[in-house]
């Protein structure tokens, strides 16, 4: 299958990818999902019960206030400027890389989800992305 694509851009985007996990795998982004999932499954327990206000949550969303405090304190604009280079990479690729038009949902998952703020969410589509591309070209 013919394509543009250099072996060379393959590997610069692998080692992009490699060089995230390393730099943070110290925060714990898996741990954080999971706890993010249990904190909506606390706010669904709690949904109608009145226990979040005399536990001096006010009825709040204590998923939305997790969220928040998570986006303050590990995506920044560390993660997003991680997101805007590789996902750009991505987009890139997908363009010379004739014959995996396949991958383009993949992609424009990707994309979707950075424009909507959601950094780490838009890195794992970038790499299911990159993961289909690589396999569209091997």
């Amino acid at each position: 299958m013919p394509n543009s694509l250099s072996p060379l851009e393959l590997a610069e985007l692998q080692a992009d990818f490699d060089t995230l996990d390393a730099e943070f795998a110290d925060l714990g982004f898996d741990e954080m999902g999971d706890a993010q999932d249990e904190m909506s499954e606390l706010d669904a327990e709690l949904s109608g019960t009145g226990l979040a206000e005399m536990a001096g949550g006010g009825g709040g969303d204590f998923s939305q206030m997790f969220a928040e405090d998570f986006d303050e304190q590990f995506i920044g604009n560390l993660i997003k400027n991680k997101a805007k280079a590789i996902i750009a990479k991505i987009v890139g690729l997908v363009k010379k890389a004739k014959g995996c038009a396949h991958c383009m949902p993949k992609v424009l998952n990707a994309v979707r989800l950075f424009k909507s703020g959601s950094y780490v969410s838009a890195l794992k589509a970038a790499w299911d992305a990159y993961r289909c591309i690589r396999k569209c070209l091997s």
